[in-house]
């Protein structure tokens, strides 16, 4: 069986799990997350794109997606390449974004386009191993390297996150590559 399609098998298996965990979540902060309101949408592509992934990751079909295709990277940490993941198999993610979020996928494309290349990954080693593609997890980035990650839940709220701590609640990185 090739590969494509297993992980479209585990997808599905993951998405009738998961299926009834598709409500938006909003955190309680802690010591290691900070809500941080923004003032509008994000300008910035990173952080624009950390929002709108948060947000289709409502959807159990795209996390069910995302985490197949996390675990089948062949990169050290399961690391994906934003850009490549958005259009692979003929631009599922980036299709399930834009319906999601009902956002053009030109627009999302675009945001994508602008922005310098990306990888999505979970860098803590804990929440590679506890995110099971639920809606409990945090979409992060920083906007220059060694600043302080802003974080998106599923409902949209923006955080801050701690540099030395690491949420409870695992976190997808969208970092430069």
């Amino acid at each position: 069986m090739c590969r494509n399609t297993l992980s479209l098998l585990a997808a599905l298996a993951s998405v009738s799990a998961g299926a009834c965990n598709d409500r938006p979540l909003a955190l309680a902060p802690d010591a290691s997350v900070t809500a941080a309101p923004a003032s509008g949408a994000p300008t910035e592509p990173r952080e624009a794109l950390a929002r709108t992934l948060a947000l289709a990751l409502r959807s159990p079909v795209l996390r069910a997606y995302l985490r197949a295709k996390l675990q089948a990277s062949p990169f050290r940490e399961q690391k994906l390449h934003f850009q490549r993941f958005l259009n692979a198999d003929g631009q599922h993610a980036l299709l399930r974004i834009a319906a999601a979020t009902a956002t053009p996928a030109a627009t999302v494309a675009g945001t994508a386009g602008a922005a310098i290349p990306l990888e999505l990954y979970l860098p803590v080693p804990g929440h590679r191993a506890a995110w099971l593609g639920d809606g409990r997890v945090l979409v992060a980035t920083e906007l220059s390297d060694g600043d302080t990650p802003v974080a998106y839940d599923t409902a949209g709220n923006r955080y801050l996150l701690s540099p030395e701590t690491p949420p409870a609640i695992p976190v997808l990185a969208l970092v430069p590559v």
